[in-house]
């Protein structure tokens, strides 16, 4: 992941593994690992109606059974990002 991200002069690396990616073995690369909930909270904070529409997107693609966006922010909540979730609870 490491090498396809200075390929590609990626600043960041979103990865739940931080523990391999020690920020002292990726600061030659100006490159930051970034945890998904920190990520996503960043994105949020941004732009939070972009990232409320995106999820109210993927809710109305769930079919079968049909999903809410009540739907969507509990599976980000189960998948571990926790304070995401309680971030996109506020703006709904």
């Amino acid at each position: 992941m490491l090498a396809a991200a200075i390929r590609a002069k990626a600043q960041t690396i979103v990865t739940f593994n931080m523990r391999d990616f020690p920020r002292d073995a990726l600061e030659p690369w100006d490159v930051e690992a970034v945890h998904p909930d920190r990520f996503l909270e960043g994105l949020i904070d941004l732009a939070p109606e972009v990232v409320y529409g995106q999820v109210q997107r993927i809710a109305d693609s769930w079919r079968n059974p049909a999903g809410t966006v009540d739907d969507v922010i509990d599976r980000l909540d189960r998948s571990g990002l926790v304070s995401a979730a309680a971030a996109l609870r506020s703006l709904g």
